[in-house]
């Protein structure tokens, strides 16, 4: 699937970040540059819905942290997220709707006093701290992820993904670490990794644990 975004979906990112609606969802983690299907069915994100496609299209979603729940009843979430905009979307009359959100950015979240039906948080966007050595965290990770996909495959002969070849090194690392890390503890953990050489250096770790694990998986496992 390709995926277009407009300016227009870029600015209105940008202006709802001082109060841009938050839907927590388990293990969900949104990366820079990669899409998220959802069903939208309980009242509250039926509301969120319906705000977001009336003002800027934009949204966090949000894993759920293990801990105490607040006043009002709601479960911890991660400081740094990911923040989208819904690009696609059909609705019904009651509200319910499918949707398509893809990742913007990684942003620093400070959760707002809670008021209507849902959660709203101000946030900070999040810039990578560049490569010191591009071409060479580039071939590191490319030799990882070829390594993975090839034991993967094997596997499953059915697997495909594919990554742009010219893409940014720090959305590449977000494109890998969104199809092929496994677990979503590992990925929050790589969402929060601001500098691309240490997002490198961790994914060519996990993929490399992976790799191991394959060799004692039996077939038809999958990635994620």
């Amino acid at each position: 699937m390709t995926i277009v975004t407009t300016p227009e979906l870029d600015e209105g990112f940008a202006a709802a970040l001082a109060a841009i609606p938050i839907f927590p969802l388990p293990g969900m983690i949104l990366f820079p540059g990669t899409g998220i299907p959802l069903h939208i069915f309980e009242p509250r994100y039926r509301a969120l819905l319906a705000h977001c496609l009336a003002t800027h299209q934009a949204l966090v979603l949000a894993p759920i942290l293990a801990g105490p729940e607040d006043a009002h009843g709601h479960p911890p979430i991660p400081k740094i997220v990911g923040g989208g905009v819904i690009v696609q979307s059909e609705t019904e009359a009651d509200g319910k709707g499918n949707i398509l959100v893809v990742g913007k950015g990684r942003l620093l979240l400070e959760e707002l006093p809670f008021e209507g039906s849902f959660r709203r948080g101000k946030a900070i966007l999040l810039e990578d701290e560049e490569s010191s050595d591009e071409e060479r965290g580039r071939r590191e990770l490319y030799t990882a992820v070829s390594g993975f996909v090839s034991d993967l495959k094997r596997k499953n002969p059915d697997f495909q993904v594919e990554f742009p070849a010219d893409a940014p090194l720090g959305l590449y690392t977000d494109l890998v670490a969104s199809a092929l890390v496994a677990e979503p503890r590992v990925q929050q953990q790589l969402l929060e990794t601001i500098s691309v050489d240490e997002r490198i250096e961790r994914l060519v770790d996990v993929l490399g644990v992976q790799r191991l694990a394959l060799r004692d998986a039996p077939a038809g496992n999958k990635a994620n």
